[in-house]
């Protein structure tokens, strides 16, 4: 499973407010017969952070560049997809969080 941590999850809940879109999974899962919920912080998994309803999201919050132009969706999603081919899901995470640093 390519589950992003809790911290992270966590922080981008509070990051993106409202605007915060919904894992594409359901919002449980199974493990050993027993039926675990998504109660406060959804469990985003690669797929979520490179879907466009996240890409877009996460452009509406944050800035880019020496004049402050909002990102695109496909530059925030080539962050995430190169940090991922480069180092895997902890360069992700680390991407993520200097991204939400740079609002």
């Amino acid at each position: 499973m390519t589950t992003i941590s809790y911290e992270c999850a966590k922080k981008l809940k509070e990051f993106l407010g409202e605007s915060a879109p919904k894992p594409m999974d359901q919002d449980c899962f199974y493990s050993d017969n027993f039926e675990y919920m998504y109660w406060n912080t959804p469990a985003y998994e690669l797929q979520d952070l490179f879907s466009k309803k996240f890409c877009e999201a996460m452009r509406n919050k944050i800035k880019w560049g020496i004049n402050e132009s909002p990102m695109t969706s496909k530059e925030i999603s080539n962050v995430m997809f190169s940090a991922y081919y480069e180092k895997g899901l902890p360069a992700v995470e680390k991407e993520l969080f200097r991204l939400m640093e740079n609002k």
